[in-house]
């Protein structure tokens, strides 16, 4: 509450290195009034930890990208890392990211220190500051070009539900991965002489049940719907 005091005590020291304890030893708390209110609370102890660090390990991990093929990435690499003491080497090393769909993520990495004299784990030993790599997994650009028509004035709707689609990037490709289905929903229509665009209402890709769509940048090209006077 506003205007309350504490006062504590605590022990605990850590010199060489390694792990230590700090304890909370007594905890009085006061109110505005400067009176010992402590037996009105219910307080939990928790045993704080000191750790004394002998080096600073500093580790740097790979980046990498692609577009995405509906498979995983991952990378694994880092750089020599600055800090290990003589004999003192990485074991264990494992890169635990990886990412399928698109978007990044940190590249993450675990691993022990071991002294190859004697074989024990000294990670302990060191304060290690990690620098992650990005693991990047790019969309597909697909282009969708909608279809146009025109017609001489009859007094009926006009409308043009077909669309090609291709590789923004490589036009003599589809763009497309196996197993994927593109639909586009077009409901556009003109009735009266005049021009108007063809546009998709509603664009899907999916594999299986599975929605995709956001693993591809889509790129629209409309068409055109044209009634021509008789």
């Amino acid at each position: 509450p506003l205007g309350y005091t504490y006062e504590a005590i605590v022990t605990g020291s850590q010199t060489t290195v390694g792990y230590g304890q700090s304890i909370i030893e007594s905890l009085v708390i006061y109110n505005e009034d400067g009176e010992d209110v402590t037996d009105q609370y219910r307080i939990t102890y928790n045993t704080g930890r000191l750790h004394v660090y002998k080096e600073i390990l500093e580790i740097e991990t790979v980046s990498s990208s692609k577009i995405y093929d509906g498979t995983p990435l991952s990378a694994y690499g880092y750089n020599e890392p600055t800090g290990l003491l003589p004999n003192h080497v990485l074991q264990n090393v494992k890169m635990t990211t990886s990412i399928s769909s698109d978007g990044s993520a940190a590249n993450y990495i675990s691993f022990k220190v071991i002294d190859l004299r004697t074989g024990e784990d000294v990670t302990y030993m060191y304060y290690v500051i990690k620098h992650y790599g990005i693991l990047t997994v790019n969309p597909i650009e697909l282009t969708i070009e909608i279809g146009s028509a025109e017609k001489t004035y009859d007094g009926t709707p006009l409308e043009c539900k077909e669309y090609t689609y291709y590789s923004t990037v490589d036009p003599t490709k589809t763009g497309l991965l196996p197993g994927h289905t593109l639909k586009v929903q077009i409901s556009d229509s003109i009735t009266n002489i005049g021009i108007t665009e063809n546009t998709a209402d509603v664009i899907s890709i999916t594999s299986g049940y599975k929605n995709v769509l956001s693993n591809y940048k889509i790129t629209i090209k409309n068409g055109t719907l044209t009634i021509k006077p008789e």
